[in-house]
């Protein structure tokens, strides 16, 4: 079946040579097992997380390595997208160089485990890729995944084949994952279950860790209430928009932030913005500016790639994106973290295990137009609701962080 597999691959990258060489142009020597003299780190943890949430979810687990790991060994991290590459390189000082992951064709793969001869291989969440981890058992090279996740409709596609990607996964040496639905999916394809441990979820550490980033923020003293709605894609703005429209004759000088999950998209949703009232764009300003002044805007558009969670310290009351919309959901611990109200769609599949306990906390709420929105939104500038929610999203915290160290306590028995 592997064989089968390199086949299509190779052939698939042979058809879209010159899309792909387009596509991702930066990096394409190392995508191909191509590596600077200087990327070839001698003893490394090979770390590799697809985007921007994965690399933020891979830094307490880069903490704990550099922490307790022997000396001499380096870590390596690596990335799909452009954006997760623009994120690691904000956040360089926790790892020692970064590359573009290889293509998962046999000759790439088996071309960059020769440059690089990695000590370990970590891998983030949903990234399983079949060459990969069979070059790596075949090494003797030990491999792990961290966070992992088997969402709904990833299940559904195992389940097709599940001899196959059995196969895959008992590759691992170990498997971490979130919570126990994820482990008994996993079982149910019939890989061993004295691989897996349930050991929770990597995003919590991360999000604790970066908390105080935005003190500098939080400190700006502002008199207009902001409402943020966060991750937002096509068929979104409008509703959060309209929502606004109505809050705006209940709550005097409201002020509301949109960021989109793509920040390429920020002039479409400001000209939709524009025709209602005054349009800035957060690219405009510096050291938080936009707050000094507030009178000069009503609606921020955020254009920008890593400014939405500070953001969401400051806002009375949040919209989670990407949940109206059938994509899955975005990640509502980044408001929770600081005590704010946030409301979503139905569409919350990427995070239905947070989603569920929240709103069986009552601290969240699901909604479905823009009056109900702006309901939530009038209701999350009570006091009360707003403190009684920030204490249960503060113990959910405490009870739920500790993921990196239960990762890294497991997979330094191989290290």
């Amino acid at each position: 079946m592997l064989t089968l597999y390199n086949c299509l691959t190779s052939a698939a990258y042979a058809l879209l040579y010159p899309w792909l060489a387009r596509k991702y142009a930066e990096g394409f020597d190392e995508r191909k097992g191509i590596f600077a003299e200087r990327k070839r780190l001698d003893n490394a943890i090979w770390i590799h997380a697809v985007s921007v949430g994965e690399v933020q979810a891979a830094l307490p687990f880069m903490s704990e390595v550099k922490k307790h790991s022997l000396p001499g060994i380096n870590i390596l991290l690596s990335t799909t997208t452009m954006t997760g590459a623009k994120i690691a390189k904000q956040l360089s000082a926790n790892f020692d160089e970064h590359i573009f992951y290889p293509f998962d064709i046999k000759r790439f793969i088996a071309r960059s485990l020769d440059c690089i001869k990695p000590r370990a291989f970590v891998t983030v969440e949903t990234e399983i890729w079949p060459m990969m981890l069979n070059q790596l058992k075949e090494r003797g090279i030990p491999s792990f995944l961290i966070n992992g996740r088997i969402s709904d409709k990833s299940y559904k596609r195992m389940s097709r084949i599940p001899s196959f990607w059995k196969t895959v996964f008992s590759d691992f040496s170990r498997i971490m994952v979130r919570e126990v639905q994820d482990e008994q999916r996993l079982e149910s394809l019939g890989v061993p279950g004295n691989i897996i441990s349930v050991t929770g979820d990597c995003k919590i550490d991360a999000l604790l860790e970066r908390k105080n980033q935005c003190a500098a923020l939080q400190s700006i003293e502002r008199s207009k209430p902001i409402f943020i709605a966060g991750s937002t894609h096509p068929g979104e703005e409008e509703q959060v928009i309209a929502a606004f429209r109505i809050l705006r004759e209940k709550i005097t000088g409201a002020k509301l932030i949109i960021v989109p999950r793509h920040p390429e998209r920020a002039g479409e949703v400001g000209s939709l913005t524009a025709r209602i009232g005054r349009t800035v764009y957060y690219s405009k300003f510096s050291n938080f500016d936009f707050l000094k002044d507030e009178n000069t805007w009503e609606f921020l558009i955020v254009d920008k790639i890593g400014a939405l969670f500070c953001l969401y310290s400051i806002a009375e009351g949040a919209f989670i994106g990407g949940s109206l919309v059938p994509k899955g959901g975005q990640n509502i611990m980044e408001p929770a973290l600081f005590g704010t109200p946030f409301c979503h769609g139905k569409y919350m599949s990427d995070f239905s295990h947070v989603s569920d306990q929240f709103k069986r906390l009552g601290i969240s709420k699901v909604i479905a137009t823009a009056e109900e929105i702006a309901d939530f939104w009038v209701q999350s500038m009570d006091a009360d609701f707003k403190r009684q929610a920030g204490r249960l999203y503060e113990n959910w915290f405490i009870e739920n962080s500790g993921a990196a160290v239960k990762n890294w306590n497991l997979i330094s028995k191989y290290i």
